[in-house]
């Protein structure tokens, strides 16, 4: 079996491989300023291209057991990681999906959180 990565640090990666940038004092030989996430190369959606694109929706198992003990034609209860694109022209609302599992993911104030929780994606 041939596990793809769905973890929201691996998702937001569609809005380009993930920098950590931050000023760098060359005189005294550290770090200042704060740290932050960029998007780099391979954007598939930025604020230039796929702002048609509200959002990025991976189905998950609601519980793992049942997607790997189960026979395939038995239905599974699912929920979604969503990853809201912050260049969207017209932005998907958080609550069209509003099962207690479903996680949303969005850029609010140049840090990607959990739309729900407050919880910084980046420690």
């Amino acid at each position: 079996m041939v596990e793809v990565p769905s973890d929201p640090n691996t998702l937001i990666q569609v809005f380009g491989t993930l920098e950590f940038r931050f000023l760098f004092d060359t005189q005294g030989g550290r770090a200042v300023g704060p740290l932050f996430a960029h998007h780099g190369r391979g954007q598939t959606l930025s604020s230039k291209q796929s702002t048609c694109v509200s959002a990025v929706a991976w189905n998950l198992p609601k519980r793992v057991s049942l997607y790997l003990d189960d026979p395939p034609e038995v239905e599974r209860q699912m929920r979604l990681r969503i990853v809201h694109n912050p260049y969207a022209e017209t932005p998907l609302p958080i609550d069209v999906f509003a099962d207690p599992e479903d996680e949303q993911f969005g850029l609010l104030d140049d840090r990607w959180v959990n739309l729900l929780t407050g919880e910084r994606v980046f420690g």
